[in-house]
């Protein structure tokens, strides 16, 4: 839990802390409360995520009560309510892992309890599939067991694949955090897929129950009550796909990297070569560094990236391996370029060129048109002052025309 605790209520020896907490569980009941409190305002604190701390709280301790408790329509017989904390003091003693640690602290066990959750939810899974087995097979309706109808039928199957794929997963996630892994990707996976796999299991077994199944005789209907609940606590499914989302490329970067695509000389197509990708043969590869040459480099690798890849930008680091140049002078050609609107450059939230995309003038400028037909006069008002551009844009010319003017 967070709560609010101004940095002058760090008094000597321990902590006051002021504030409220909701939806805790087992209010009242519980002996002692892990409690994350905030004990600092500096941002160089929270840029590091060091402005939390977590304080093992007791019952009893004067100030400390339970306010109010919830009348919550799910997880029958847990009790859950409001926490009050009033100047209450928490002596030093009482932290844990030390002052500021408390973010390291919180971040280490959700892992570990949306696994917890997912555990919980499978179990429930089973039990609706148990239940929905259970009924059909006894229900007699029209002269057929309800379990002899095809859509009961498929309904069960579709339960029996979320149960086993729900169980593989959380299994799975779980045997990583035996390891001493952290596995944020799996856990955070077998949480958001149990849980919305339990709450459509619920659902197919109420249907498969019919109205018995939202009677107190059975538990199917605390199971969907439950199900739905979990999609929030422990971290809302929609919060955790969003974590996921701006996790995965870090964890996953080298399984994710794309391959370099290249125009094949031998079979005029578009290949994907995730090693060794054939080079380019630019003016700037060949020794070139004058600001016109350098630039025009960077347009026939624009042109290039275009014939591959007609719909997207390329990334710097792309732009400086098919070039060769360093990231100043990629830069310095690329803001001229900007400037004459012959590229289009997407920049991140600081302002660092992270996307670049020839423009319709910058193709024709690299006599590389968005037609065929410019394609055509391209090639054949193509005139290099340079030899090696001239030796360059031969051996260009030439498979490019084998490999897309030949399709006209």
């Amino acid at each position: 839990m967070l709560l609010a605790s101004p940095p002058e209520l760090h008094v000597l020896g321990g902590y006051i802390i002021n504030g409220k907490k909701r939806f805790i569980s087992t209010s009242g009941i519980a002996d002692a409360y892990f409690v994350y409190v905030k004990t600092s305002d500096n941002p160089s604190d929270k840029a590091a995520y060091r402005h939390l701390t977590g304080l093992y709280v007791q019952k009893g301790m004067p100030g400390f009560t339970v306010e109010r408790i919830n009348a919550l329509g799910v997880f029958d017989g847990v009790r859950n309510g409001v926490l009050n904390f009033n100047n209450v003091f928490v002596p030093e003693d009482n932290v844990v892992g030390g002052e500021g640690m408390g973010w390291m602290c919180m971040i280490s066990g959700l892992n570990l309890e949306r696994v917890l959750i997912a555990v919980s939810v499978v179990s429930g899974i089973r039990e609706a599939l148990r239940y929905s087995y259970y009924m059909s097979q006894r229900r007699v309706q029209f002269g057929k067991r309800t379990i002899e109808y095809e859509s009961n039928q498929y309904r069960i199957a579709d339960m029996i694949i979320g149960y086993k794929t729900s169980r593989l997963l959380t299994y799975y996630a779980a045997s990583l955090l035996d390891k001493g892994l952290e596995p944020l990707i799996e856990a955070n996976s077998a949480k958001i897929y149990a849980t919305e796999t339990a709450r459509k299991v619920a659902e197919d077994a109420l249907q498969v129950m019919g109205g018995d199944g939202f009677t107190k005789y059975y538990p199917v209907e605390s199971l969907l009550r439950d199900a739905k609940i979990l999609e929030v606590g422990g971290g809302t499914n929609d919060v955790l796909r969003r974590l996921i989302a701006n996790q995965g490329w870090n964890i996953m970067r080298d399984m994710l990297k794309p391959p370099r695509r290249r125009v094949s000389k031998k079979f005029g197509i578009s290949l994907p070569y995730f090693r060794n990708p054939p080079e380019l043969e630019l003016p700037t590869k060949c020794g070139a560094s004058d600001s016109e040459a350098v630039e025009k480099g960077v347009l026939l690798a624009l042109a290039e990236d275009y014939l591959v890849n007609p719909g997207l930008h390329m990334t710097r680091e792309e732009l400086m391996e098919d070039t060769g140049l360093d990231e100043e002078r990629l830069d310095e050609a690329l803001l001229s370029l900007e400037e004459k609107q012959l590229v289009d450059i997407y920049r991140d939230k600081k302002g660092v060129l992270r996307l670049i995309k020839a423009t319709y003038a910058g193709l024709d400028k690299a006599k590389l048109s968005t037609t065929i037909d410019g394609i055509r006069n391209g090639f054949e008002k193509t005139k290099y002052s340079s030899k090696k551009f001239n030796i360059f844009c031969d051996k260009t010319i030439l498979y490019l025309k084998n490999s897309i003017l030949k399709k006209m």
